[in-house]
């Protein structure tokens, strides 16, 4: 990764504005399409983005949430999201890691509710257990106008077309095989484009064919990065918002 760094970015980026933050990440990317949308490059994309963005911070004497315009809250409650362990020994001990170190909460990858009644029988009601609920993810598709949802869950329909079909997937009991995709970040969905033949918003993150709708999410990026872009994505809703703030 520190080659990535130091042999391909680092040279695209010497003598560039470090301000520039945006323009630059989506200029590497496009750049960087050719080593891959996923793996080091991409990894080392995230540390130099992740950089900038603090360079940023410093030069302007401040945080770079300040910049992002301030917090809204004093604090706010964390998780320990443990990677798959698929043993009952090791999340049970993962967790109990994550409860020494101070969380009250953590998020399995496990599926299989055997996992879950472990943790609730070691833990009580102190810990918050969650996993990826399916079902609560597809009615929330529904509810933002999906006309069908694709599971790609082995013993469920290929196309779920409306939310009766949906009723009930809480009460069954799925193997970690039954499934091929659970779900994924929207990456690339709604593409930020400043010609409306080739995105679905404009550099604003203005819908070109819907009058006064507005996208500011990770949709409007060129495509997946593979690692979240947490900052960069951050600023863009932040000029979304200043933009529509100034038409209003």
């Amino acid at each position: 990764m520190a080659s990535v760094v130091n042999d391909v970015l680092a040279p695209r980026l010497i003598g560039r504005p470090a301000a520039d933050v945006e323009a630059l990440w989506f200029e590497l990317v496009n750049w960087g399409e050719r080593h891959g949308d996923q793996g080091v490059f991409t990894m080392g994309l995230s540390g130099v983005d992740l950089a900038l963005w603090d360079l940023r911070g410093k030069r302007a004497g401040a945080s770079i949430c300040e910049l992002l315009g301030g917090p809204v809250t004093d604090s706010l409650p964390a998780y320990a999201s443990l990677p798959w362990l698929r043993s009952a020994d090791l999340v049970l001990r993962e967790t109990t890691r994550a409860v020494e170190a101070g969380f009250r909460a953590v998020k399995l990858h496990e599926i299989d509710p055997d996992f879950t009644a472990l943790l609730r029988r070691e833990f009580d009601d102190d810990l918050t257990i969650m996993v990826d609920a399916l079902q609560r993810l597809m009615e929330l598709f529904f509810a933002a106008g999906a006309e069908f949802v694709l599971p790609g869950v082995h013993g469920l329909p290929e196309k779920i077309s409306s939310l009766e079909e949906v009723s009930g997937l809480d009460r069954l009991r799925f193997r970690p095989t039954d499934f091929t995709l659970a779900g994924n970040h929207a990456f690339g969905s709604t593409r930020m484009h400043g010609d409306g033949r080739f995105g679905v918003v404009d550099e604003d993150g203005r819908c070109h064919d819907t009058e006064n709708l507005y996208i500011a999410d990770t949709g409007v990026l060129p495509r997946s990065p593979s690692v979240n872009p947490m900052l960069t994505t951050m600023a863009l809703a932040h000029r979304t918002a200043s933009r529509l703030a100034e038409r209003v």
